[in-house]
């Protein structure tokens, strides 16, 4: 597997980020799970896993991450508020959005279909209501 050196730098300073780490218990953190100094000296995957490791253990989420919590979500949702046959009506609304399929969305797209199914639910609460 190759060594990904830019992505994964790049994930380190997100993580980073979301954690709140300042400078001192950045640089502990690397020593502590990679030996190094820098996220730059990484060189193995094993490393930047320790390091990611850590960084889960601090509470990290990652967009892929959280993607995948959504689209499970969705799923359960609209198999609730849509019932039988959900997968087709869905499909009409993906296609609305330029979408084949709900894997291929992104985290914010998956949130515009929640919202979608937020106001079929709504409606139809106010239906029975009405009547």
């Amino acid at each position: 597997m190759i060594f990904k050196r830019d992505e994964k730098l790049a994930v380190i300073h997100i993580a980073r980020k979301q954690c709140g780490l300042d400078d001192a218990c950045y640089r502990e953190l690397l020593r502590s799970c990679a030996g190094v100094e820098s996220s730059a000296d990484l060189k193995t995957e094993a490393q930047f896993s320790a390091v990611m490791d850590a960084f889960n253990r601090l509470g990290f989420i990652s967009a892929r991450t959280k993607a995948s919590r959504m689209l499970d979500a969705v799923r359960a949702r609209a198999c609730t508020i849509l019932g039988p046959g959900y997968e087709k009506r869905l499909a009409g609304y993906l296609a609305k959005m330029g979408r084949s399929s709900l894997a291929g969305c992104k985290f914010q797209e998956l949130r515009r279909i929640m919202a979608f199914l937020s106001t079929i639910e709504r409606k139809a609460k106010q239906a029975k209501e009405a009547s």
